[in-house]
Formats: structure tokens, sequence, C-alpha cells
């Protein structure tokens, strides 16, 4: 997977993803681009066969311009080794963005309106990363685990209220 992003939409995200390394699947690959400093995606391209490569774009409004930079030079990569990057493209945006179309994504998956890119890891953001690296069951207890601390969080005892 190259999971492509900006800002809260691709650190959080990867630190998310680091700290859960010890789950992630043995035969799965995750590559990260998060600037548009072209040695960081020729990088990538060094890691990675496109053929067999899922690419993830991020951005909520579907107008993220370094995303946006980013996901036309590694389509370019998929077209110039004969591949049709609509193939290989899944978008994780807000329904009826730009990104939210079947005709250049495989699929589309939704971020809600108020979900801000820093609190995005737990959101579609993060869904789609540590569902594909680790597997569903690892992103289902950490939604778990995330929604108990949401409870402790509402704790007005200082004592009680880990968050705080």
């Amino acid at each position: 997977m190259i999971y492509v992003g900006i800002g809260g939409s691709e650190l959080g995200p990867r630190a998310l993803f680091q700290s859960l390394s010890f789950y992630t699947r043995p035969d799965r690959r995750v590559h990260f681009i998060g600037n548009v400093d072209p040695d960081d995606i020729a990088s990538v391209l060094k890691k990675v066969n496109l053929q067999r490569s899922l690419v993830v774009v991020i951005s909520k409004s579907g107008t993220t311009l370094e995303t946006g930079t980013n996901e036309e030079f590694l389509r370019d990569a998929f077209q110039k080794n004969g591949l049709n990057p609509n193939e290989h493209f899944v978008s994780v945006t807000m329904p009826k963005s730009p990104m939210d179309d079947r005709s250049r994504y495989l699929e589309s998956f939704y971020l809600e309106d108020y979900v801000g890119g820093r609190y995005s890891a737990t959101s579609m953001v993060g869904g789609v990363l540590i569902s594909f690296g680790c597997g569903y069951d690892v992103y289902k207890e950490l939604l778990e685990g995330a929604h108990e601390m949401d409870l402790v969080a509402r704790s007005e005892d200082m004592n009680k209220n880990l968050p705080l």
C-alpha cells in the first residue's frame, strides 16, 4: 500500500500504524508519502511493485494541493509502467468531494465533516490503513479501546480521568 496524505491526515495515522507495528501482517507493506519532495516519492517507487500496489489517497475536501500533486505524480508512474491507475487507487474523502469519483477510484471511503485531519486516525483515514496493514480485527479492537477511553474522559473526577 502507498498511503498519500499530508499534515494530520498522514502524521497521525502513520504514528498509529507504527505503534501497532507488532500486529502488521507479514504479507503487507505500507509506504507513506506525506510531502511534495520528489525524492520522497522516488524512494517509495523504488521499493514497490506497482502491479501489486494499492494507493490510498486522503483528502477531506478532495482539493488539497500537495496531496493532489503527489497523486498525479503516482498516477503518471502507473501509466508509464503500462498500468491503469484507476484500478489501483482508492480515496478517503467526504461524500461528493472531487475525489468521490468511481471513474478514478476503485472505492471511496468517507469522512464526516466534523472529523479534522489531526483527529482522523480512528476514522476511515486510519481505518483503511490499519485494516489493510494489521487486519480488521486489530482496527475493531482499536476502536473499542478508543470508545472506552472516550467514556473515561467524561469523568469529572480527576483521579479517574486518565486523558485529563
